[in-house]
């Protein structure tokens, strides 16, 4: 969610409030309303089914409660790769190849992200069965409290099971009998529930790092 007004009218919104606050001996206001909060601050949600409160002081102090940032509109996915990851040599002598995604995560809101985590669910292309499932913590992939407009570093997750063969790598992808994966993405923030940040197909590609 972008803000829809300048930072300068932001300030100007809040200096008049303050201003009518200490004309009538007003300490501070609590505020309810979604519309009210929103002009105030410029956060918006998709929906009224929690509860929301801010405060603004007098002195211009504000806090301000409200749901987990929505995802859905807060934050964009950027894939960067897609690949096979040489996961080297199995304690059988086999070839390992694992399924692999690199990408970025934008803050598109205009306040920062509470704690996140992200999910990366890999099947089989026609399957629903989870094949491996990588949680990511959102410490760990800079994600967590990632300010309005930044970006994270590159975030690469590999599965853990993928194909293992006595064939060279290259043509264990060129194999007829190779099936290809996908990946499911999701994100959550908070105490809220798990949004998808996307579908992507992993590329039948070699992948060294």
């Amino acid at each position: 969610m972008a803000l829809h007004f300048s930072k300068q009218e932001l300030a100007a919104r809040r200096r008049r409030a303050c201003r009518a606050m200490a004309a009538r001996g007003l300490d501070g206001l609590l505020i309810f309303r979604q519309e009210s909060m929103y002009y105030l601050t410029g956060y918006d949600t998709s929906g009224y089914s929690m509860f929301q409160g801010m405060y603004l002081g007098a002195d211009g102090k504000l806090a301000l409660c409200t749901r987990s940032a929505d995802l859905t509109k807060d934050c964009k996915l950027t894939p960067i790769a897609t690949g096979w990851f040489d996961a080297g040599v199995t304690a059988e002598g086999k070839n390992k190849l694992v399924p692999s995604i690199s990408f970025t995560l934008t803050n598109t809101g205009a306040e920062a992200w509470g704690p996140m985590q992200i999910n990366c669910i890999f099947k089989r292309l026609g399957d629903h069965e989870e094949r491996s499932t990588v949680l990511v913590r959102g410490t760990t992939a800079g994600a967590s409290n990632l300010a309005a407009g930044a970006s994270t570093p590159p975030i690469v997750v590999r599965a853990s099971e993928g194909y293992t063969g006595t064939e060279p790598r290259a043509n264990m992808l060129a194999n007829h009998l190779f099936i290809d994966f996908k990946v499911e993405v999701f994100g959550k923030s908070g105490s809220a529930t798990w949004v998808s940040l996307g579908e992507y197909p992993i590329t039948r590609q070699l992948l060294t790092k």
